[in-house]
């Protein structure tokens, strides 16, 4: 094992080019990789999106698409959805990487002050399949999330699929009072 042997790292853009390459020596040294990777687009907003944030059909929204992975396998695929009309700053580019609270608070000059956030058991589609690296039809776990503002308005929608035959979720209940 390597002298990194035990050790955690987050490699932004590792999926591919340099990240990969760093990615990969990481791992030959024993380090757990956590990878990430990102797309955007500008885009028209669908029907859900449109419902949730409150936007008028034809209404354009930023689609921040991040990978998550764990050593060499795609773990989650988050997908987030920002009305074009709030991001203010249009030298952006080089930041969509960025945890999507900071994105908003940088270039949309808003905070993010809670998630509504509904948890869907999904099967997933032919697209999310194949960027999890798994069969279409794929049973997943999905959060559907709305993100508030500090005046409560809508600013983003946020959508993330986990693997579940990689990660699993855990809740303890205990009685009122135990």
């Amino acid at each position: 094992m390597g002298s990194l042997a035990g050790k955690r790292a987050l490699v932004t853009a590792g999926a591919q080019g340099i990240g990969l390459a760093i990615s990969e020596a990481l791992i030959a040294e024993g380090c757990h990789v956590v990878a990430h990777y990102y797309s955007s687009s500008e885009g028209a907003a669908d029907s859900p999106t449109r419902e949730a944030l409150g936007l008028d059909e034809g209404a354009r929204v930023l689609i921040i698409e991040k990978t998550f992975r764990e050593d060499e396998s795609p773990v989650m695929l988050t997908v987030n959805r920002i009305p074009a009309r709030i991001v203010s700053d249009a030298e952006y580019k080089s930041d969509e990487a960025m945890p999507v609270y900071e994105f908003l608070e940088d270039h949309c000059d808003r905070t993010l002050g809670y998630y509504l956030s509904e948890i869907i058991p999904v099967a997933l589609d032919a697209d999310t399949a194949e960027k999890l690296g798994v069969e279409p039809g794929t049973l997943a776990i999905s959060f559907d999330e709305i993100g508030f503002d500090q005046n409560n308005e809508p600013i983003v929608r946020a959508t993330s699929y986990f693997r579940d035959d990689l990660l699993r979720f855990r809740l303890i209940r205990r009685r009122s009072g135990a």
